[in-house]
């Protein structure tokens, strides 16, 4: 498909294509946000050496944000890190517990009533959010807030999300400080930039397939649940995911019947430098295995730079593999109308 730019803004007609190809500022901001609130609230610094434990309360786009931080760091941390989607929270959450708290919009629900919860078992926090209830429970708390800049979808505030959190890791004491000159050296290389024209030639390939995307663990596992997102939010299909090696000890068997509709997905694998030897040969084997059962098998692997600049490569390039199926389907990307429905129907009484 031809992807002409007269075209693109008839159907993007909300301008998700500027929200993000903002990333990179996102990210260098981000720095200069953390700064300000580090520098007038000095009582965070190296807080973590205070807990056995932290926990980040979110959903959706700011949970994963949450998800790729821990992965990131967790060769690095000592400190056991947990993300909790959900309304409750574990038995094991005590005052030895630091809290993070994020919610883009301030008003997520389940965030709001969990973290409310380490709120009344009296746990140390801070709060990341654009303003909504949450910030007023911060500020209600003497909690300390960082304020994100508004106007984005959630999920396309990823910059925000990943970048602030690192940010923290860096300055509570979780993670050491090189991981600052990573960071920045992210905001300015802009590696992500230059895939923008392979994500349509991808793009292009699963239209009209039922992607399947396959990946190694940790900060991989993280990217094809970004991506499986995305597909669901931007492009509006849905697609399905699964980590090696757990998916050659069961999964793999499931490619043996239902041609009619194996031969319509496409199957995507997410590559890193830094994959296991025995995951990129598990990868290679089950690759050639499926061959007969599907037309279509895609490579997403991006090497170079740190780990950081990694992710926030392949977050970039996966964002724009979902804006340019969504061109192909001729949606705009950006009304997530279902989940607007549902939130909707769940504040009636």
């Amino acid at each position: 498909m031809h992807f002409d730019e007269k075209k693109v803004s008839m159907v993007d007609v909300d301008n998700m294509r500027e929200q993000i190809a903002s990333l990179y500022n996102q990210i260098k901001n981000s720095v200069d946000i953390v700064d300000g609130f580090i520098n007038t609230n000095t009582k965070y610094i190296n807080v973590a050496n205070n807990y056995d434990k932290i926990l980040i309360i979110g959903m959706g786009g700011s949970a994963i944000g949450a998800d790729f931080a821990r992965k990131i760091i967790e060769d690095e941390c000592s400190i056991p890190i947990f993300v909790i989607r959900d309304y409750s929270i574990p038995r094991w959450v005590d005052k030895r517990t630091f809290v993070i708290a994020s919610s883009y919009s301030g008003n997520t629900e389940e965030t709001l009533m969990a973290y409310g919860k380490c709120l009344e078992i009296g746990c140390d926090s801070l709060v990341i959010s654009t303003g909504g209830e949450i910030s007023k429970l911060a500020t209600a708390n003497n909690v300390g807030l960082i304020s994100v800049p508004k106007g984005f979808q959630p999920r396309a505030a990823i910059g925000y999300s990943l970048s602030i959190l690192l940010l923290l890791f860096a300055n509570i004491g979780l993670v050491d400080r090189k991981i600052l000159k990573d960071i920045d050296d992210c905001a300015k290389n802009k590696l992500g930039s230059q895939y923008i024209n392979r994500s349509k030639v991808i793009a292009d390939k699963i239209f009209n397939t039922f992607p399947v995307i396959y990946s190694g663990g940790g900060y991989m596992e993280i990217l094809s649940v970004r991506l499986k997102g995305q597909l669901a939010e931007n492009s509006k299909i849905l697609s399905y995911h699964s980590v090696f090696p757990e998916h050659n000890h069961n999964e793999i068997e499931g490619w043996n019947k239902l041609e009619n509709l194996t031969s319509q997905f496409s199957v995507l694998w997410l590559k890193d430098e830094n994959d296991n030897i025995h995951i990129k040969k598990r990868m290679k084997i089950v690759k050639n295995i499926i061959n007969k059962f599907t037309n279509t098998q895609i490579d997403l692997e991006l090497d170079g730079g740190s780990v950081v600049e990694r992710v926030f490569c392949m977050i970039h390039f996966i964002d724009w593999v979902s804006f340019y199926l969504a061109i192909s389907y001729k949606v705009n990307p950006s009304p997530v109308d279902n989940i607007m429905k549902l939130k909707s129907l769940m504040s009636e009484k």
